[in-house]
């Protein structure tokens, strides 16, 4: 028996990456219950609704979970790391009121423009219901990861984006009502809110001048980081809405899951990135630069290689 002790920065890479497998495969699970249960054209007008809301997202909270894990693990004062949590969530309540107030008041217009129908109204309505919880989610996902906490990362993301959801399509797909699916996961985010009053208490109530200061912070590392999200949620929006749009939502049903595959490849890799970005901003903060450059160099190397295996193999 080989006794392999992991170091704390790859234990959290492996348990990360184990997550996020356990995330996809019932991601899996879930299009297999709903695209059974619904039926066709309600999968696709589901599916259509999930990709436009990963592609609002990063415009709807200005990306700052980049910014609140960074900053968060750059300092261990704890009226700062308040400062940031408050920043962050100023920052994405203000844009999601924003853009709650345009989705209600253009809300046939746009419903047709996504759906190309009125008849899922509900669903649309559901969807940016779904949007706020999922705001919620990501602040305190990233606000875990920046403490490096990825235990209670890890536990909320496979409560509110494996199991709940596995357990609501299970339970609700014969219904065949997509809206009323969208509406049950969106409430599974709104659960996160716990922990966020939890950590709110628990946090030194920041000054109204620290406030100000992180929300600079947070906006200037953000916002530049905004359209690449935006852009690459769209290169996976843009197949199903043009497959709706000509051929019907049907098809767009199984225009995603075909694109699936990206997700489970994604899976292998997406660990790595949720782990080094607060790690290598800790590195930063301590000015353990030629330390970072080294190790850095020794990934970049590892990725390179193996990456190049496992492209040729597949």
């Amino acid at each position: 028996m080989f006794n392999i002790k992991l170091s704390p920065f790859l234990r959290n890479i492996v348990t990360t990456t184990i997550t996020s497998l356990i995330a996809i495969i019932s991601m899996i699970f879930i299009m297999r219950f709903l695209a059974k249960g619904l039926g066709p054209e309600e999968f696709g007008a589901y599916s259509l609704a999930r990709r436009i809301i990963s592609n609002i997202a990063p415009i709807a909270i200005l990306s700052v979970d980049i910014a609140l894990a960074r900053y968060i693990a750059m300092t261990n004062e704890r009226r700062l790391q308040g400062s940031y949590i408050f920043a962050s969530f100023i920052l994405a309540g203000a844009t999601l009121v924003l853009i709650s107030i345009i989705a209600v008041s253009a809300s046939k217009q746009l419903s047709y423009l996504i759906f190309h129908s009125n008849e899922y109204l509900k669903l649309y309505y559901a969807s940016f219901f779904l949007l706020v919880g999922y705001s919620f989610f990501i602040i305190v996902y990233s606000y875990f990861r920046g403490l490096q906490k990825f235990n209670a990362a890890n536990s909320l993301q496979l409560g509110l984006m494996a199991i709940l959801p596995l357990v609501i399509s299970y339970n609700f797909a014969y219904r065949k009502d997509p809206s009323l699916i969208i509406f049950l996961m969106g409430l599974a985010f709104y659960l996160s809110l716990i922990p966020l009053v939890l950590i709110i208490m628990k946090t030194k109530l920041p000054r109204l001048s620290g406030i100000k200061s992180s929300m600079k912070s947070v906006l200037k590392y953000s916002i530049p980081r905004v359209p690449a999200g935006f852009a690459l949620a769209g290169l996976l929006t843009l197949g199903p809405f043009l497959a709706s749009l000509i051929l019907g939502l049907e098809e767009a049903g199984y225009f995603v899951v075909g694109q699936s595959v990206f997700r489970v490849m994604e899976s292998a890799i997406v660990g790595f990135g949720l782990v080094a970005l607060p790690k290598v901003s800790q590195l930063l903060a301590e000015d353990n630069v030629e330390f970072l450059k080294v190790k850095i160099e020794d990934i970049l190397i590892m990725i390179f290689q193996l990456g190049l295996f496992v492209t040729i193999h597949t």
